[in-house]
């Protein structure tokens, strides 16, 4: 779960599971959105970061705004530097460290699930119900599974061999996806790597992918 290019950013926290649920969770809480709860199946460790670029990485000289950049959940994961990730267990990204082994032809399944809303508390604590990932999880999962197929035999033609339509299915799926809302601000991208000619602080720079834009 990542938070980007919003003025005012979801915040994300850790829950921890008071009921005995076995199961991991985050709040996500923006002043416009609402509140939201992202459930990982088992006590599965979460790694918190800010949704920022690592600038001291980036570009020599530049100071990081937070210590907990974006990039350092890979650094925690790949090259087991604990001290990329935030301790206090909140930040605008979030990623789930699962552990799985994987035999030869064999699958393995993580069920996650995000709730417009806040989970209950009792006493101040947190209770992350195990209904979770129940039986309505894998109803709705089945539910869409079957609308999903459905609009799929709809758009393709029935000429087409099964492992054709595979083909049009994944790419299509690819189109839908792209079909996002993106917010960038140029101004704010170009200040922030002082290539903005029109304010102060400006360095012409080829380092600086999109500089010449």
């Amino acid at each position: 779960m990542d938070c980007r290019g919003q003025q005012s950013r979801p915040e994300t926290e850790h829950q921890a599971d008071r009921g005995g649920g076995g199961t991991s969770a985050v709040a996500a809480t923006h002043p416009a959105l609402g509140a939201y709860t992202f459930c990982f199946e088992g006590e599965v460790p979460l790694l918190f970061t800010e949704n920022e670029t690592n600038h001291e990485r980036l570009f020599p000289g530049q100071k990081n705004e937070s210590p907990y950049v974006k990039d350092g959940i890979n650094d925690c994961v790949v090259q087991g530097k604990q001290g990329t990730v935030n301790p206090g267990k909140q930040g605008t990204k979030v990623a789930a460290h699962y552990r799985l082994k994987v035999g030869p032809g064999k699958s393995a399944t993580v069920r996650l699930r995000l709730i417009g809303r806040p989970l209950p508390a009792r006493a101040g604590k947190t209770q992350i119900p195990p209904s979770c990932f129940g039986p309505e999880f894998e109803k709705t999962l089945s539910v869409r599974l079957q609308e999903a197929d459905a609009f799929y035999r709809s758009v393709t033609p029935p000429s087409v061999s099964p492992d054709a339509a595979n083909v049009m299915r994944q790419a299509i799926a690819g189109m839908l996806w792209s079909k996002q809302f993106y917010f960038f601000d140029g101004d704010n991208w170009l200040d922030e790597h002082h290539s903005n000619p029109l304010h102060s602080g400006y360095r012409a720079s080829r380092n600086s992918s999109g500089s010449t834009w």
